[in-house]
């Protein structure tokens, strides 16, 4: 099945003439050519030996007459030979939800690395706070000595001070 855009592309026409040649052109077309308002038009294969028809006469200056005559007549025209038909919805759907799931899937692997390059961050900064956590106690250790000889310096001080006064 192919859609407007398709025959847009396929014959160089626009959108406005596929609706008329649709009108126009009814009783030779499927019933997805000319569907109920609202609702999507889809080409077979057979309606673009139609629209292939109309487009080669009017492309040689013929008339709508000129083509009801010939399609009357059984005659169709040859599909150009760029078929491929344009993908329906869900195939556009498709491609999207793909496109989408690899983008996603490339942000949960950039995620996943900017996680696991943080937990090491957050390890180094654990060791870092465990190393100077380490350091901070030794140095209050080495105060509180420090206090204790200052402490018996000044006893002994005092004391020589003491007896030198006395003496």
């Amino acid at each position: 099945m192919y859609q407007t855009k398709y025959l847009c592309e396929v014959f160089d026409i626009s959108r406005q003439t596929v609706r008329i040649w649709a009108a126009e052109f009814a009783e030779y077309l499927s019933p997805g050519a000319t569907p109920e308002k609202g609702q999507q038009r889809n080409f077979s294969d057979e309606d673009m030996t139609v629209f292939a028809l109309v487009h080669d006469v009017k492309q040689r200056g013929g008339t709508y007459e000129n083509a009801h005559v010939q399609l009357k007549n059984g005659q169709r025209g040859e599909i150009p030979s760029r078929t491929t038909p344009v993908p329906s919805e869900p195939e556009v759907n498709l491609t999207s939800l793909r496109s989408q799931l690899t983008r996603l899937s490339d942000q949960l692997e950039i995620a996943m690395k900017e996680r696991d390059d943080l937990k090491i961050v957050v390890a180094q900064e654990k060791a870092l706070r465990q190393r100077a956590d380490e350091q901070y106690a030794e140095a209050q250790h080495k105060i509180d000595e420090l206090n204790q000889e200052i402490g018996r310096l000044k006893a002994s001080l005092t004391m020589k001070n003491t007896e030198n006064g006395a003496g």
